[in-house]
Formats: structure tokens, C-alpha cells, sequence
């Protein structure tokens, strides 16, 4: 499980070196398909506009990799929310024309909030995304790469979509378990959440955020995620885990 800076920095040479030395079994069908020699390159080979794969991994397109979703609030690590994009795959990919989008846990309509983002993700790069305040509790984010109109999600429940469509995706987007959607490269359900991958994970805290274990995508939210002390980190670098209190046998 991803706990700090330092091990977001190896996690890139790790899984390298994890896909060189096992590679995913095909089905007959697909190594059938693949058995040319090919090397996408493009946003649109690697995470098309139109259904993704039902069993699709996180080697092949870029993932929501950490959200926090309590900045501001009394006693937060941080003073705004954020959502860390994370690129598994071996080759760069463009963000323009993506948004990120949120819905509330409760919500049957389009996402309230869309941020149209821009730039690229570099092979085994992170993206960080700046979110909405509770207050002005917590320390400063380090850099973003996002600094437009902030998405705000709610701490105890919502959906998060990363979308390769700038156009905020429709009211249709259903309830329950949602993969394999048009428009949808991830998407984040947690809490209460009424849309999820195949279960929402549980809720973060003021002091931790969801983060995805070893950039791991096996379509379940609950699964994936887990709650730990906040890393944010973007292209140009993050931060080290915030300090926690000292026990009462330190202090004294």
C-alpha cells in the first residue's frame, strides 16, 4: 500500500519490472489480435472515447490513483482537496480534451462539477489535480497541474469520473456498478456512493485519503482503495506524509 513520497517514486520501476517479468496472460482471441507488433502511442489507442474493456487493467490506461476529499475541514492534512492521476503505461498521454468530473453519492443527474483538464501525463507520472476547501485548515498542496475551475467533492460520499470528454457526461449515467462506459477512462465511487466500480470504497478522514493500492485496477472501488496518510504528488514532484502527533509518552 502506497504510504509515502518515496514509494510513489519507486512504484514506476516496480511495476516495469513487474510487466517485464510476468506479462499478462491473453485470451486466445486477443493474443490473436495483438500478435503484430504495435506501441500506442496516441490518447485515443490508449484510452479510446467508447466502452473500455470489461476486464480492462490499470497497465493500459491512465487511473484516479489518490483522493483526498476533506480539505480545510478542522484537524485536515491540507488545506484543499485534490485527486492524484497516476499513468501506469510506457508511453505518455495527452490530456487534452479530458475532464474530471464528480457526482454526489446521492445524485441521479449530470456530474455538478466538471474540471476540463489539459497537458500531458508522462509514462509513470502523476497528475495532480486541485480540489474545492472546507476552511482554512492544513498545510499547502505542493505544485498542481490543474488550477481552473475545482471540483469539489463531499468527504463521506460521491463519485469521482476521469473522462476523455471535456462535455460533462449526461444525466444517464446509471446507479450501481458502472465499467466498461463510454466516455469513462475511471471512476471513483466511495461511501454511500449510489454509482461505484463493482463496490464503493469506504469514506477517507480529515487526516487520510483513498488511496489505490500499488496501481492496481481490478474494476472494484472497494477493493482497490484503501484509506491512508495523504501523498499528493504531480509533475513536479509532492510531498512527504504530514507529521503526525506525537504520542503522550514522546511528549513527555
Amino acid at each position: 500500500m502506497k504510504s509515502t513520497t518515496l514509494m510513489k517514486a519507486g512504484l514506476g520501476a516496480m511495476l516495469a519490472f513487474g510487466i517485464a517479468a510476468a506479462p499478462l496472460a491473453l485470451p486466445p482471441a486477443q493474443a490473436e489480435q495483438n500478435s503484430a507488433p504495435a506501441n500506442p502511442t496516441t490518447t485515443a489507442a490508449l484510452a479510446p472515447t467508447g466502452a473500455l474493456p470489461a476486464a480492462v487493467t490499470a497497465q493500459t490506461h491512465v487511473i484516479i490513483n489518490e483522493a483526498y476529499l476533506n480539505g480545510g475541514s478542522a484537524g485536515a492534512s491540507y488545506k484543499n482537496k485534490f485527486v492524484e492521476l497516476y499513468n501506469p503505461t510506457d508511453a505518455d498521454v495527452s490530456l487534452d480534451g479530458w475532464s474530471l468530473q464528480y457526482r454526489s453519492g446521492t445524485g441521479l443527474a449530470a456530474p455538478s462539477n466538471v474540471a476540463p483538464l489539459g497537458g500531458t501525463i508522462k509514462s509513470k507520472g502523476y497528475f495532480l489535480v486541485n480540489g474545492g476547501s472546507n476552511g482554512a485548515n492544513g498545510r499547502d498542496l505542493p505544485a498542481t497541474d490543474y488550477t481552473g475551475t475545482t471540483i469539489n467533492p463531499a468527504a463521506g460520499a460521491g463519485t469521482v469520473v476521469l473522462s476523455d470528454q471535456a462535455a460533462k457526461l449526461p444525466a444517464d449515467l446509471p446507479t450501481g456498478s458502472v465499467v466498461g462506459r463510454a466516455g469513462i477512462v475511471d471512476l471513483l465511487g466511495y461511501g454511500t456512493s449510489n454509482t461505484f466500480e463493482t463496490a464503493p470504497s469506504t469514506a477517507a478522514g480529515v487526516t487520510t485519503s483513498l488511496n489505490r493500492t500499488d496501481a492496481a485496477d481490478s474494476d472494484s472501488n472497494s477493493a482497490d482503495f484503501t484509506r491512508d496518510a495523504p501523498t499528493p504528488t504531480g509533475t513536479q514532484g509532492g510531498d512527504a506524509p504530514p507529521p503526525t502527533a506525537a504520542s503522550p509518552a514522546a511528549r513527555s
